[in-house]
């Protein structure tokens, strides 16, 4: 059974961890933010982005929220693999 559980996660690329982007520091993103389920299902998030002046610069569950530029500019250099 582990074998077959190890194949799965494989196929599923869910053995390893992937980094991912947050993007919105509102209340729904603070959520997001303080949730401790995604590690163990192979996520983690990596960077919060927010264009809120009052947000940027400030922790959020220990992530520094960062600008849109920033955002675009980690999207370009391939930081974080995108899902359609």
């Amino acid at each position: 059974m582990d074998y077959l559980r190890q194949q799965l996660r494989q196929i599923l690329h869910v053995d390893r961890v992937w980094d991912m982007a947050l993007v919105g520091a509102g209340d729904l993103g603070r959520a997001l933010a303080h949730y401790k389920g995604f590690e163990n299902r192979g996520f983690r998030i990596a960077a919060i982005f927010d264009v809120d002046p009052h947000k940027v610069d400030k922790p959020l569950a220990g992530i520094t929220v960062s600008t849109r530029p920033a955002f675009q500019s980690s999207c370009r250099h391939g930081k974080f693999a995108s899902a359609s």
